[in-house]
């Protein structure tokens, strides 16, 4: 069995392994949950506050969570791609700096 054959056996071929439109799908319905979470937090956080009697006091170490007014402005996918890109090459210009060698580092990313 040649070493490309196993690799195709392997798990990490099968559960890490994705198509460019697979792999969009996955991003796609990640991003879509991840929303739809950060919604319903601000949400409930809303909701609590508008039940509480309390005042914030950030004198005496009430350091509540700002919530946005408003409707919550999420990243879409390209924006998240943006995002990865850019630290991808900051990693890179890190190693650079850093003179680590080629094991360290790899290919950057097309933004």
């Amino acid at each position: 069995m040649s070493e490309d054959e196993r690799y195709r056996t392997s798990t990490q071929f099968r559960l890490w392994s994705f198509t460019p439109t697979s792999l969009l799908a996955q991003r796609t319905q990640t991003n879509q949950n991840a929303a739809t979470r950060v919604r319903a937090a601000v949400h409930r956080i809303r909701e609590m506050r508008a039940r509480s009697t309390d005042t914030p006091d950030p004198e005496n170490g009430d350091s509540r969570i700002l919530v946005p007014e408003g409707d919550v402005d999420c990243l879409t996918v390209e924006e998240e791609q943006k995002l990865i890109a850019f630290y991808c090459r900051q990693a890179l210009d890190l190693g650079n700096f850093l003179d680590l060698g080629t094991d360290v580092k790899v290919r950057s990313p097309k933004p």
